[in-house]
């Protein structure tokens, strides 16, 4: 589904007004990963009646969005809270771009290398496959242990969704010569 030109004009309002960022370092050291900004949850009911004319959102209510702007491609992780009953996130490309994210079958409550902990290697040759191309900035032995259910394109105004709890990841986009990517995230939980 394509979100119209006027809501997808909307949401980039909104998410566009904010003005704190937040460098997010945290799986890079000292190299820039991306900027995130945080929405207003005054605004949340809004962006949540724009996407419930696209999505069923079976009573979900947002407890956190912001605008995500990625200088390096995130590796294998989940967003997954504990603090609250989370249920799908979405991701809304502000721009098209030789660029996916790729999500994987497998579920977490923690984080990957505890994940790679509990788990048996799966070997997944098309997963595998991947690990030269679109996922060659990830340790290849973690892709032994998934395999991919979606690698969704970044396409303007297409939301990406995928339950919380699945392990996700972006493509090596430097490999296509895209410098950076922007998009909304918002993450739901039970109301």
């Amino acid at each position: 589904m394509q979100l119209k030109d006027n809501d997808l004009n909307l949401l980039k309002k909104i998410f566009y007004k904010q003005t704190t960022k937040t460098l997010s370092d945290s799986e890079s050291g000292s190299k820039k990963l991306s900027y995130t900004t945080g929405v207003d949850a005054k605004l949340f009911p809004m962006i949540r009646d724009i996407l419930a004319r696209y999505i069923d959102l079976d009573g979900s209510k947002i407890f956190k969005s912001f605008l995500l702007e990625s200088f390096q491609p995130w590796t294998i992780h989940t967003d997954y809270d504990d603090s609250v009953d989370p249920t799908i996130a979405v991701l809304i490309p502000f721009v098209t771009a030789n660029t996916y994210t790729i999500i994987f079958d497998q579920e977490c409550l923690c984080n990957f290398d505890n994940f790679i902990r509990d788990n048996q290697p799966i070997d997944d040759p098309a997963t595998l496959a991947e690990a030269d191309n679109l996922l060659s900035h990830v340790d290849s032995n973690g892709l032994r242990y998934l395999t991919i259910k979606e690698r969704a394109p970044w396409v303007e105004g297409k939301p990406i969704i995928w339950d919380l709890k699945a392990l996700h990841s972006s493509d090596n986009f430097k490999q296509s010569n895209v410098e950076s990517k922007l998009a909304a995230v918002i993450w739901f939980t039970k109301a």
